[in-house]
């Protein structure tokens, strides 16, 4: 256009940030990366130790981690405990009743709907169960 922003180079992502940023932005990297800790991780040693109305994260180890909640009548509804944003596993909030992303943040209901992102999807269902709710909660 003819004149140069004054912005441009604050907002060139080709920038150099200052070395005087570097311990910071090392100790972000680290804080967000050990988040994918939890691939490894079980919240429980067996689905049966979940109580109704809650939910956990089953790991058997030889697969990838499962978010389970378990209805008010003791029924497991299985999703993929995948963030669909970048692959962070999902934590249980018993306190709103949702799955949380430790990574960016995103939320899902207990039925694997998205409330909040960054993530654009709903957690995928594993089995009958949990696409059943998956279903029931969007119709509604």
């Amino acid at each position: 256009m003819g004149f140069e922003n004054e912005w441009s180079k604050i907002y060139n992502p080709k920038r150099i940030p200052p070395l005087s940023r570097l311990p910071e932005m090392a100790g972000h990297a680290v804080q967000i990366n050990t988040q994918y800790k939890r691939f490894l991780q079980s919240d429980v040693t067996d689905i049966e130790d979940i109580l109704p109305g809650t939910g956990a994260v089953y790991n058997p180890g030889v697969t990838a981690p499962v978010a389970v909640y378990k209805d008010e009548h003791g029924k497991a509804h299985k999703f993929s405990a995948l963030c669909p944003h970048l692959k962070g596993v999902v934590c249980w909030n018993g306190v709103e009743k949702s799955w949380d992303c430790p990574v960016h943040g995103s939320r899902f209901g207990k039925d694997g709907v998205g409330i909040m992102g960054p993530a654009k999807g709903n957690l995928p269902p594993i089995d009958e169960a949990a696409q059943a709710l998956l279903k029931q909660s969007s119709a509604a």
